[in-house]
């Protein structure tokens, strides 16, 4: 009767979701927020002692929330990703307050030096905020092959009734949607832990790069993923992370093939069979 209550006690009480892993209890403060607010991370949690009440809502809530999930065993930042878009604003507020906390610039002496340097100290902030969210953004767009290497087949394959395309577990989980599929004549399936006879069954295959050659199947493209940052250029390094595999031509063995009739001159000069 209640399907979203069953998913409820099925991963809090019977703990189903600890199958998928799970990691230490403080996973979402030490890796998962840090990882995804950046600078704006200590700000945050410095908003309670630093910025008026009503912006230290923005803060405390969100991380009680936080630590009410931190109790399951399995962890992952979509299920607590709701929880950035307030800490931002608490990040805000706390620097807003440290800014107004500043002395005034005089014209000269050590109060000048000090004012100065905590201003340029949180402009700073704001803009190494900025770039690590510009190489963040960048990585991330890498991290969906599955998804380029669909749309990469869309465009090189005209399809037709036999168009059938098996989109495996990598595929899936780094991009893949039905937001992404196409009307017919494209067809598609998810199926998991298919025998190789059944494979033959489609036209095109999208897999891991460290699956083993399919019999039967060729590369048609190989689609890159982010594997690494680098302190030089390019600055992320990329790696084979998805393969597209098309299905061989049959080939006709000619030798068997019935020879063809020797054509006939006619009365006018005329060749026919």
């Amino acid at each position: 009767l209640w399907p979203e209550a069953q998913v409820l006690l099925a991963n809090t009480v019977g703990n189903m979701s600890a199958g998928y892993g799970s990691a230490p209890w403080h996973w979402y403060f030490s890796s998962a927020l840090p990882r995804a607010l950046t600078l704006a991370y200590p700000l945050a949690l410095l908003a309670p002692a630093v910025a008026p009440h009503p912006a230290a809502e923005f803060a405390l809530l969100p991380l009680a929330a936080v630590s009410l999930y931190s109790l399951l065993p399995h962890k992952e930042l979509r299920f607590v990703l709701y929880a950035v878009p307030p800490l931002n604003v608490a990040a805000a507020a706390a620097l807003a307050a440290l800014r107004a906390r500043l002395p005034a610039a005089p014209r000269t002496g050590p109060r000048r030096a000090l004012a100065v340097a905590g201003r340029l100290g949180l402009a700073a902030a704001v803009a190494a905020s900025l770039a690590l969210v510009g190489a963040s953004l960048a990585a991330a767009r890498l991290n969906y092959p599955g998804a380029h290497a669909l749309m990469q087949l869309h465009r090189t394959v005209r399809p037709d009734r036999r168009t059938r395309v098996h989109i495996g577990v990598d595929a899936a989980m780094s991009g893949v949607s039905r937001f992404l599929e196409l009307p017919a004549p494209w067809r598609y399936s998810k199926a998991e832990n298919l025998p190789a006879a059944d494979l033959q069954s489609f036209s095109h295959l999208l897999v891991g790069s460290n699956v083993a050659p399919v019999a039967g199947f060729e590369l048609l493209h190989e689609e890159q993923g982010f594997a690494r940052a680098s302190l030089r250029p390019p600055f992320l390094l990329t790696e084979p992370k998805i393969h597209v595999l098309s299905r061989k031509a049959e080939r006709v063995d000619r030798r068997r093939a019935p020879p063809e009739a020797e054509p006939r001159r006619g009365a006018g000069g005329d060749f026919f069979l």
